[in-house]
């Protein structure tokens, strides 16, 4: 089953065309990143799976079912990218009120918001009234709203926004163990370094337009480079390694190989061995995604 399908999507405002001809689908169980520049119409695609607006043209789905629906919304946990909320209410009130609005009943909310206080640290901060918590502790009770009625699909847009680095690894390792209990994961983020560590593919926007899907791999332009040091190079070495890879270059005792085939990591070490060479490190240097999205973008827009 897919979790999310759009197909020839278009979404127009008074003078603008937000989407023009959107079509990919989200597996169900995988984490999913949606990029893209400011202005790419990312928000408004989350607006439509949440029934917040609806296409100009064309069909989104939601675990096969039409969008807007009450059917659907129960389905779904939703972080928005800047909460609004009601400064006055305590930790535990807002966890609470999310919870009612979602229909969980009262001896189940109060479970559910016991364990989300201690997953995110905030128990000891409950009764402390929102106005008063830090931008970090706002963005761990919005996930935890957003996961509180155990949702099928989450929607998180710039989940990690405003957390430290040990807060940001938190909220990466949460985000892992939801998928591993079978939970879809669609998210909106600037920040690629986390989309490069969590996703299993991604989808980059740019102008209303879907210009590149895939996994990393796919998405990748070129081969990765294995680097192999060694504390004496030769000229034995350097042949051997001609004949594994595609090409050599050679700085001083470094030597950096282009593939030529899924086996040449696993022969590098008996052309060494062979050389009578001693490695000092080996390593792979592949495409980043902030590389992969400059590069797509730019060629989109012709530059």
């Amino acid at each position: 089953m897919k979790a999310i399908s759009a197909t020839g999507l278009f979404k127009d405002y008074s003078k603008v065309r937000a989407l023009s001809g959107i079509n990919f689908h989200v597996e169900k169980g995988e984490i999913f990143g949606f990029l893209g520049p400011n202005g790419a119409g990312k928000t408004t695609f989350v607006k439509i799976l949440l029934g917040l607006v609806f296409p100009t043209a064309g069909d989104v789905s939601v675990f096969n079912l039409p969008i807007g629906g009450r059917n659907v919304r129960k389905r779904i946990g939703y972080l928005p990218e800047n909460m609004r909320l009601h400064g006055f209410l305590k930790g535990y009130e807002f966890l609470d009120l999310a919870g009612k609005l979602y229909g969980l009943p009262k001896l189940e909310r109060k479970t559910e918001i016991d364990k989300y206080l201690e997953i995110f640290g905030l128990t000891a901060d409950a009764g402390r009234p929102l106005r008063e918590y830090s931008k970090g502790m706002l963005q761990r009770i919005g996930i935890a709203q957003a996961l509180i009625h155990n949702p099928e699909l989450l929607l998180l847009d710039e989940p990690t926004s405003g957390l430290d680095p040990i807060g940001t690894k938190e909220v990466r390792d949460i985000i892992l163990k939801e998928k591993k209990k079978g939970k879809t994961i669609f998210i909106n983020s600037h920040l690629l370094s986390e989309i490069e560590r969590t996703c299993d593919r991604v989808a980059i926007l740019n102008k209303g337009k879907l210009i590149k899907i895939g996994t990393l791999d796919e998405l990748s332009d070129s081969a990765p480079t294995i680097m192999v040091e060694v504390e004496e190079g030769s000229e034995k070495l350097l042949k051997g390694l001609k004949k594994v890879s595609k090409s050599v270059r050679v700085e001083n005792n470094k030597y950096y190989l282009t593939p030529k085939d899924d086996n040449t990591r696993g022969a590098i070490p008996e052309v060494i061995v062979k050389a009578n060479a001693r490695l000092v490190t080996m390593s792979e240097d592949k495409e980043s995604l902030e590389d992969i999205f400059y590069r797509v973008v730019k060629e989109e827009e012709g530059s």
